[in-house]
């Protein structure tokens, strides 16, 4: 009933410390990145330190280059008297930046690289003088259509193009491990490319000349073609033409034939209007002679139309043909005006490349920079280190913060003890007597004291000290909690019931050679085996000789038993109990105890490890009290969150050695 109370209150603490933890911020941020590189920063100065290091030896191990520059002026356009292009305007040529950036391809050109290396013979040398270069001619895919693609791969890789800014002039730079060679090289280039671009330019003069010429020559044909059919057939009509007028001996013809047509029209009128004077026989002649000019006239009419429409056909054929002769003259003319500009344009051909500086031989070499290599290198290692160590963070799943052990386990972390490396474990054992205002005498007091709160008024307490794995510290947090029992007056009783690997015997100085196996095993009383220590109220049961099954002892109703008789004698029972992972003991121990403290080690006890260990824990129905965290290392960036529960022992360090303190480095890396 009283051990069913303590389950009940001890479930009741973990449940008020997980919500408290889980109410927390899960997320990363800027300070969780800090505990990282603070943690880590032995490996990330290590990484710093040899990639200066391998930097420093490449700097002075390489061999110096050196980097001459000429320099040009390069203009959008040459001077000219005409413009060339015959079908647009000045206000279509390409964006000045598009032409600049032509202009540089053209200088890194593969053309252009073939004629340097051909004019200066430097084939064998740029293929002998690069490691780089050979490297990549030994494995490059040879090309059959430019066997010389490695060449020209090397010579552009040294050559570089850079505009000078707010200007039109650019810098051409070659890189070379000769410095004569370096500035013979670039002076070279920028005269091919000169070169290059006259011949280029004055090809496109000719051929625009040659084509404009063709395209006049054509013109003028079409010309004569026109003006030749215009003439024939004014000559085969007789067209004249004055002022404008167009003038045929047909239209004459036509004027005079108008003019006889009136007059018919006029005597015709002039006898219908007489006809009524007339007697009835000159009527009738009247009437004859106006019938005779009706014939007449209407004869004429016909004559006149057909004439006219002739004309006409005569007259708009004429038109055409002027108007096409006026059409091809009107093209010919700026054209054979635009060839005779061409012409003299081509005469005055200026180029639009000027050297302006020649490449000097460099007296200072350009690369290797010691100062800049070892920036480069400085942040490269922290880049390294740093991306290490985040990498050496992610891979390790130690545990390593205390919030997030809390919220992992759903337990309380009841104390935190501070790393205490290289301190005599004999004094470490019993410092909450030997240094009773030490800090980790405090801390074990503090652990008392909350251990007492969950098991109030219930029956005497039992302890079972335990942890994941060997070698985290629970003999130790054993026998200093006894301690602290044992200084407040409670008779204490300490049982080393890890009979594979006892200690508490060698840390008490107590005679080992009967204990607790040797009760189990029906051998001897228990009373007769219960050892008074030097520290008073404290009492001892030591683990006995080596059984060949401890499980099978610690799971007999003997161990029942003692423990029962024990209560009857002692305030407080404290268990030294062997590893959970891989036993039974401590499973066996846990189930019989009033309350199971788990000892963790910071940065060594895995999450996965103490998980299992839990897990088991938890099917054995063990009455789970808390963690205490061990060993944690204040300067790993996570001492300001142990806050006020973190506990470092002040007891008297032994100096360490130097293999000791590498040992110590490499660990923590």
């Amino acid at each position: 009933m009283r051990n069913e109370q303590y389950n009940n209150q001890t479930s009741q603490t973990q449940r008020a410390y997980a919500s408290d933890v889980f109410k927390k911020s899960d997320t990363l941020n800027l300070r969780e990145f800090g505990r990282t590189l603070v943690r880590r920063k032995r490996m990330i100065l290590l990484i710093i330190a040899i990639t200066l290091l391998l930097t420093l030896l490449f700097t002075l191990f390489s061999k110096p280059l050196y980097r001459a520059t000429a320099t040009l002026h390069i203009e959008r356009e040459s001077s000219k008297v005409v413009d060339f292009d015959t079908t647009r305007g000045s206000d279509d040529i390409r964006d000045t930046r598009d032409f600049y950036q032509t202009q540089f391809e053209l200088i890194r050109s593969r053309g252009l690289a073939t004629q340097v290396i051909k004019d200066l013979n430097l084939a064998e040398e740029l293929s002998s003088t690069s490691l780089i270069g050979q490297i990549k001619a030994q494995f490059s895919q040879p090309s059959t259509d430019n066997p010389n693609a490695a060449l020209e791969d090397l010579f552009l890789d040294n050559l570089s193009i850079e505009p000078v800014k707010n200007s039109r002039l650019v810098a051409v730079s070659y890189v070379s491990p000769d410095p004569v060679q370096a500035a013979e090289i670039a002076n070279a280039v920028v005269d091919t490319f000169k070169t290059i671009n006259g011949t280029r330019r004055l090809d496109s003069t000719m051929a625009i000349s040659s084509k404009l010429k063709a395209t006049v020559d054509a013109l003028k044909a079409q010309m004569d073609t026109a003006e030749e059919a215009l003439q024939t057939h004014m000559r085969k009509h007789n067209i004249s033409e004055q002022d404008g007028i167009v003038s045929t001996p047909t239209l004459k013809a036509l004027e005079q034939r108008n003019d006889e047509l009136s007059r018919i029209r006029q005597q015709r009128t002039d006898q219908e209007s007489q006809n009524a004077t007339l007697t009835d026989d000159k009527r009738q002649l009247n009437l004859e002679a106006l019938d005779a000019l009706k014939r007449e006239e209407s004869a004429l009419v016909t004559e006149i139309d057909t004439t006219k429409q002739t004309q006409d056909e005569i007259i708009n054929t004429y038109r055409t043909l002027q108007q096409e002769f006026f059409d091809q003259k009107e093209r010919y003319k700026p054209l054979k005006k635009r060839l005779g500009e061409v012409s003299i344009a081509g005469s005055l051909f200026t180029d639009n490349i000027a050297v302006i500086d020649k490449a000097e031989v460099p007296s200072r070499k350009f690369k290797p920079n010691l100062s800049t290599n070892l920036l480069f290198g400085s942040l490269l290692g922290l880049l390294l280190g740093m991306s290490a160590a985040f990498m050496r963070e992610f891979l390790d799943d130690t545990v390593k913060d205390i919030n997030e052990l809390e919220r992992t386990t759903q337990l309380p972390v009841l104390a935190v003890m501070a790393e205490t490396t290289d301190i005599n474990s004999r004094q470490l054992a019993t410092a909450t007597i030997s240094k009773p205002r030490s800090a980790i005498a405090e801390a074990f007091r503090s652990l008392r004291t909350s251990l007492r709160l969950t098991h109030q008024g219930a029956e005497t307490p039992v302890i079972v000290i335990t942890s994941a794995s060997p070698d985290e510290g629970k003999t130790t947090t054993a026998s200093n909690l006894a301690c602290a029992y044992a200084s407040a007056g409670n008779r204490v009783l300490l049982i080393d019931a890890d009979m594979r690997n006892p200690s508490l015997h060698k840390t008490l100085g107590i005679h080992a050679k009967h204990g607790l196996s040797n009760y189990l095993s029906g051998a001897l009383n228990s009373r007769d085996l219960i050892q008074i220590t030097d520290i008073p109220n404290l009492y001892l049961l030591t683990a006995g000789s080596l059984p060949d099954d401890p499980a099978e002892l610690l799971s007999s109703p003997h161990m029942r038993v003692l423990l029962d008789s024990a209560k009857q004698d002692f305030d407080q029972i404290i268990v030294d109990s062997p590893p959970v992972l891989g036993l039974a003991d401590a499973l066996i121990l846990a189930s019989q105890s009033s309350a199971t403290l788990l000892t963790v080690c910071a940065e060594h006890t895995r999450m996965a490890i103490l998980q299992n260990a839990l897990t088991r824990l938890r099917r054995a129905q063990a009455p789970l009290a808390g963690i205490l965290l061990n060993r944690v290392d204040l300067n790993n960036g996570y001492g300001e969150d142990y806050g006020g529960y973190v506990y470092q022992a002040d007891v008297q360090r032994a100096k360490p050695t130097a293999v000791s303190k590498w040992l110590s480095a490499l660990k923590k890396l």
